[in-house]
């Protein structure tokens, strides 16, 4: 091969469809004509030939084993190294069908080589299920929500995955809006999800500033370029933020591990995955199209050790590019229920305005600890002139709707909670006719082209330790699975440096009747 990167790596793209989808398959037809089992217990009884099989298959056992029992390692992890070292691949055939050309190998010997090779690799794929057992290193990390991020002031850390250069401007707008400062500085884990073609294993290949485009994959190489140079142009115009950048090459429907593999590893706060439900046509119009991964979407939803949110991109990256980054504009939606929220609304009554960024946050009446961050936030931004705090009183899922309708051209992103298993009659009717469960009820209401028409949707699940549940007094007990709670107040709170922020109360007539009940 060329010794010039651009040469070589054009032969090999243009010839990696022929080798491996026409040569290699003829070499290995040709391999199985030559071998005969006739040759091979011709003149060797089968009991021998199991003999040889299994030495040869358990030498490397015993001997990595014995390696491991020297260092003090588990001696299970020993085994199923030695046995995954009896893995033959390509090169081991090619070895034996040279010796068989140059006649060094007769044909009872190449005929023993191969079906050896065969059989120990058909039983390493079993052994390793079989017996080996992985344990679970669980790694104790505290920061898994953002809420826990703002209190103990630590890094944020962000694992932003990105599935094409169509999403990179939109994640990394939302990064921009996300106020990184000396106080809470933000890392950037952002990973490029490639599916695997023409190969046989999965690949992740760490970027840093070292390693040239050459390490990167023939099929994604281009891609992955442009999207690495976003990212670390964006790190470079914030110099609160670090950026580290990821290629992960795995089938779709395994790559939701390889996600929370490294959310784990990289011990990340939150993770951000596009989900494509919206396509833009050329006039600007939304329309609807399915997410490309929806198992992926929802196995994250259930096994992220943090909190997780679903991006759904309207443009975003485009609305925010062709104004100032520093300006955003938050828009919350709170559900609370009775006489309070009636009482409370004029207090506060003003318009939201000055902003490109809008978002949205759905809360339930049950989280009672909103209220503190509610009221933490509008004392901490009492005397700021950028931000602006509107309260509206809507009585059921009509309404709600029809509120946020008549704002919609003045939003540009919704953040909203997802929510799962939470039922309200604000929301009635709204899940009949949910076709993306992943975002829950609003969230799926919003992404919806009947409801707007150029915002974005980021909905968010916030994490709860497995075998606890979320109180209003903090987290209790619970022996069933993992539990999950709409998105808390805190959650939105490094969105943003000029904000404006639009506070909706949802006013509950039947819980205001039960509560004047218990007052009697």
């Amino acid at each position: 091969m060329p010794r010039r990167d651009a040469i070589r790596m054009k032969l090999m793209e243009r010839l990696d469809d022929f080798v491996s989808g026409i040569l290699m398959p003829l070499f290995f037809l040709t391999s199985g004509i030559r071998t005969d089992a006739g040759f091979m217990l011709k003149e060797t009884p089968w009991y021998a030939v199991l003999a040889i099989i299994f030495l040869s298959f358990g030498a490397k056992i015993l001997s990595t084993m014995l390696v491991f029992l020297f260092h003090n390692k588990p001696m299970e992890d020993g085994f199923a190294l030695g046995v995954i070292m009896n893995t033959k691949g390509v090169l081991s055939i090619i070895i034996i069908n040279a010796g068989r050309n140059i006649k060094v190998l007769n044909n009872q010997t190449f005929t023993l080589m191969v079906f050896s090779a065969l059989a120990m690799t058909c039983m390493v794929e079993p052994l390793i299920a079989a017996i080996y057992k992985p344990r679970n290193k669980l790694l104790r990390y505290k920061n898994r929500t953002i809420e826990s991020v703002l209190e103990n002031g630590v890094e944020f850390k962000i694992l932003a995955c990105v599935l094409s250069n169509r999403d990179a401007p939109c994640m990394i707008s939302l990064l921009e809006a996300s106020n990184a400062g000396p106080d809470i500085p933000i890392c950037v884990v952002a990973v490029h999800l490639v599916e695997l073609t023409g190969r046989n294993t999965a690949m992740l290949i760490v970027h840093d500033q070292s390693m040239t485009s050459k390490s990167n994959p023939i099929r994604a190489k281009s891609e992955s370029d442009q999207i690495i140079a976003a990212f670390k142009s964006y790190e470079k115009r914030n110099p609160d933020v670090s950026v580290q950048t990821i290629t992960a090459i795995s089938p779709y429907e395994n790559i939701h591990e390889d996600i929370c593999s490294l959310a784990l590893d990289t011990r990340v706060s939150l993770i951000i995955i596009p989900f494509q439900t919206v396509l833009l046509t050329a006039d600007g119009r939304a329309e609807d199209a399915k997410s490309t991964f929806p198992a992926m979407n929802q196995y994250v939803l259930e096994n992220a050790p943090c909190s997780v949110g679903l991006l759904v991109d309207r443009g975003l990256g485009s609305v925010v590019q062709t104004g100032h980054p520093d300006h955003v504009s938050l828009t919350v939606l709170r559900f609370l229920p009775g006489r309070v929220a009636a009482e409370s609304a004029p207090e506060h009554s003003s318009s939201s305005h000055d902003g490109l960024v809008s978002s949205m946050a759905i809360q339930e009446r049950e989280k009672r600890l909103d209220d503190e961050y509610t009221y933490e936030f509008m004392f901490k931004t009492l005397d700021d002139e950028s931000i602006t705090y509107t309260e509206k009183v809507v009585n059921n899922g009509d309404e709600t709707l029809a509120e946020i309708r008549r704002n919609e051209a003045d939003f540009d992103l919704y953040i909203v909670g997802r929510g799962e298993k939470t039922r309200s009659v604000l929301t009635s009717g709204l899940s009949d006719w949910n076709s993306c469960k992943e975002l829950g009820t609003m969230g799926d209401a919003l992404a919806s082209s009947n409801f707007a028409s150029h915002a974005s949707v980021l909905v968010i699940q916030q994490y709860v330790p497995k075998n606890y549940i979320a109180t209003p007094f903090g987290f209790s007990a619970s022996y069933g699975s993992k539990s999950w709670q709409p998105l808390m107040f805190s959650e939105q709170v490094p969105f943003g440096n000029s904000t404006s922020i639009s506070h909706h109360y949802v006013y509950d007539q039947d819980q205001d009747d039960d509560d004047d009940d218990d007052d009697d």
